[in-house]
């Protein structure tokens, strides 16, 4: 990703390029593996790519491949591993896998073999194949629970059912409504026999049938269960089906599971699983009697009260964390605060992104494109190669005649792309129209810098010029200033300090004010501090 090493050609070549690494880049190490690694799939690529090939050769070429990486063996031992590691299903699966696989080759190549095909079609094919696949295992048979739909879900010899969520709209559920033809007007049409989708009232029906079956499966015991409320607290309506069943069996009872509690299991560790998630949920379901007088018997016990007093505490805590400690501040920062003026505009936009960037020295992974970023880098070596030649010339910021200053902008575009980063950016064609587009901008710029200089009073002094500037004992700033203008009177002195910026920036002084923006503002401190030495 970092040196933009893709496709065949350049996986051939040896790697050689490096690219910015806390750790030593082992080229000779990775091109063992590079070598390895086309061994085994060259062959398959020169298949691969050459359109001519039927069917048949992309078949045979995946099925040597497989050879070349001796599959069948590692799926053997697999198996093996499971079977050792009391397993057998997932032992089962990798013993049938391989089987599968060539049986779908040789349907394959049986029914298609002599088709030339292309590449994204023999993928389709072989994606279609492997939907199709089944692994066959035999399910265990003993304590056996299944868990599916009113409809779809077909049972046999159940002894207990569980019938969950018999609320209204649910069981039965709401009918779909839509469509272009109404109820009357199908049911004209299936007297004429012509049979769309069913009706609302044979959608009906056939729900009820479902229910009917599922509700008669069971040998021994029947559980019927609906929900109170629904996931937003909201209250939720039974189903018909209740009150049905309560009239043809009056003597059944509804059991409340928030009054009637199975007292074994809750007691069964003291309360405490039942008491830690009612402290859990409290401020989403408030809190039950029963569970109540087990807060207060906690409460009472001397022995218990501290047991309950760290579960209170546990689940109304509140982080009042200010950040790391001194300590741990010093050992990942030093003693000693040192760094750029964007390190003080990220720490004073957001402490955790400081943290993340210079405490853990977290990045993003490098990749081989050329990112805004590039862009303005080069821009800024490309005015500054421009600058520092013009110094050395005959001519200067008022006197460089257009033509030439045209010439020298591309000159340096140029010359700032062939030097940076190892010069990957002519890789490709956008990068190429990008190169162009800079040269266009840099002519510009250029034109607006002399105009700038020629319309007022100050000359450019110094460009890209480093300094340290520490404003107290513990900070020590350091930073580039792209441009240093001076003005002289007869007994003073101005300076002005621009900071070149591709992309769209104003100066803001509430951003200023709270730590945003010091890039300018430092700048100029640190010019002043140079330029009282030499005035």
């Amino acid at each position: 990703l970092a040196t933009g090493i893709r496709g065949h050609k350049r996986w051939m070549e040896p790697f050689t390029r490096r690219y910015r690494s806390r750790e030593g880049i082992d080229l000779d190490s990775l091109n063992h593996i590079r070598k390895k690694f086309l061994m085994d799939l060259d062959p398959l690529y020169e298949i691969l790519k050459d359109k001519e090939k039927t069917l048949k050769d992309y078949t045979t070429a995946l099925y040597e491949l497989g050879v070349r990486l001796n599959i069948e063996q590692k799926l053997a031992e697999y198996s093996q591993w499971f079977a050792e590691h009391k397993e057998p299903l997932i032992a089962k699966e990798f013993d049938q896998v391989y089987q599968i696989v060539m049986d779908l080759y040789d349907q394959m190549v049986l029914l298609l073999g002599a088709e030339h095909c292309s590449l994204r079609e023999f993928g389709e094919i072989l994606d279609t194949g492997f939907v199709e696949v089944k692994v066959g295992l035999i399910p265990p048979g003993v304590d056996e629970v299944v868990v599916g739909d009113t409809e779809r879900t077909r049972l046999k010899d159940i002894k207990a059912l569980f019938f969950i969520g018999v609320n209204e709209g649910i069981i039965p559920g709401a009918l779909s409504s839509g469509g272009i033809l109404s109820d009357l007007e199908r049911e004209l049409l299936i007297e004429h026999e012509i049979e769309l989708a069913p009706t609302k009232r044979q959608q009906a029906f056939t729900e009820q049938f479902y229910i009917y079956l599922n509700m008669t499966k069971p040998a021994d015991r029947l559980y019927i269960t609906y929900h109170k409320l629904n996931e937003e607290g909201k209250s939720l309506n039974p189903s018909f089906l209740i009150g049905k069943l309560k009239q043809l069996f009056p003597t059944l009872q509804v059991i409340d599971d928030d009054i009637c509690e199975d007292m074994e299991h809750i007691l069964q560790d003291d309360g405490l699983s039942y008491l830690t998630a009612g402290l859990r949920d409290y401020h989403q379901k408030g809190a039950s009697d029963l569970w109540k007088e087990l807060y207060l018997f906690y409460r009472s016990h001397k022995e218990k009260e501290e047991i309950l007093r760290h579960l209170v505490q546990g689940a109304f805590y509140v982080n009042k964390e200010q950040g790391i400690s001194k300590e741990a501040a010093r050992l990942l920062y030093g003693k000693e605060l040192k760094g750029s003026v964007t390190r003080l505009e990220k720490y004073a936009g957001c402490a955790f992104a400081h943290f993340l960037s210079y405490g853990l020295s977290l990045e993003e992974r490098q990749e081989y494109k050329l990112a805004v970023p590039d862009i303005g880098n080069i821009f800024h070596h490309a005015i500054d190669y421009f600058s520092k030649r013009l110094d050395e010339s005959e001519y200067n910021w008022h006197t460089i005649p257009d033509e030439l200053r045209e010439s020298w902008a591309s000159q340096s575009v140029q010359k700032a792309v062939e030097e940076y980063e190892n010069s990957f950016l002519r890789s490709s064609k956008r990068n190429e129209y990008l190169i162009t587009r800079m040269e266009r901008i840099t002519i510009r710029t250029l034109w607006a810098l002399c105009n700038q200089i020629r319309q007022g009073s100050f000359e450019p002094a110094g460009y890209e010029m480093p300094f340290y500037h520490i404003p107290d004992s513990m900070l020590t700033l350091q930073g580039r200033i792209d441009r240093l203008d001076l003005y002289e009177e007869e007994d003073t002195v101005y300076v002005r300090v621009i900071d070149y910026k591709s992309g769209h920036t104003t100066f803001d002084l509430s951003s200023v004010y709270y730590g945003l923006q010091q890039q300018l503002s430092v700048y100029l401190s640190a010019a002043m501090d140079y330029l009282k030495k030499r005035y």
